[in-house]
This record gives C-alpha cells, sequence and structure tokens, in this order.
C-alpha cells in the first residue's frame, strides 16, 4: 500500500460507523491501482453495497458498476433470482424487486438494497 493509502486511513475518523469499511475500500482502491488524492479522471471509488443478508465493499466509476462489479465478484450469488421467480416478477410487471447486474446481466433480487459511496480515489 502506497503513502497515499496509509495517510488517508490514518485520517479517518476512527468514531466513524462505517470505519472498517472505509479501510477496507481504501485498501481495495490501492490493490487495483488507485490512490487517493491523486489522478483519478473516471471517479473510481469505493463503495459499501448491502443487500438483504449480504454486504461487500466494491469499486466502480458509478453505482451500477460497483453492483456489476461484486455480481462479477460472487458476492451476490446467493441473491441470484431463481427461472421460475424470474419469469413470475417479470410477467407481474414487478420491476422494482430485482435488477439485471453483472458481466452476464443476470436477475438478482434488489427490493432491500442500499449502496453508500466510501471514498473516492
Amino acid at each position: 500500500m502506497r503513502k497515499s493509502s496509509k495517510q488517508a486511513i490514518e485520517n479517518i475518523d476512527i468514531n466513524d460507523d462505517n470505519y472498517e469499511f472505509i479501510v477496507d475500500g481504501i485498501k481495495l482502491l490501492s490493490k487495483n491501482g488507485y490512490e487517493i488524492g491523486e489522478y483519478n479522471p473516471h471517479g473510481v471509488s469505493a463503495y459499501l453495497i448491502q443487500n438483504d443478508h449480504t454486504t461487500t465493499v466494491t469499486i466502480g466509476d458509478h453505482e451500477q458498476d460497483a453492483v456489476d462489479n461484486a455480481v462479477d465478484s460472487g458476492a451476490w450469488d446467493s441473491l441470484l433470482m431463481s427461472d421460475t421467480d424470474y419469469k413470475e416478477y417479470s410477467d407481474n410487471n414487478w420491476d422494482d424487486s430485482y435488477i439485471h447486474a453483472g458481466n452476464a446481466s443476470e436477475p438478482f433480487w434488489c427490493e432491500h438494497l442500499h449502496i453508500a459511496k466510501l471514498i473516492q480515489a
């Protein structure tokens, strides 16, 4: 981890409710070549994504990119809709219950989805 990431971690308020998630986000950004405060034309950031029983920290240019990265990493495997459920919800236009995500654009449950930007590189 480079100096800018270490400094960013040192500057986080330890009393912040998301302290551990922010630290994880900084480390994930650094692991992927993004240092806090350095040139970042696409605004790559770390996001906290919570949905039902899953919690993950991932990176992306925007929220959808972060969700896609979470799906592609396997963090949402338990939220994948069955073919039967997808057909029922799609046929009844209950589109607010699921999203298509990941490289395969598969349907995932999202009724309790919460996304928060933790820190931008």
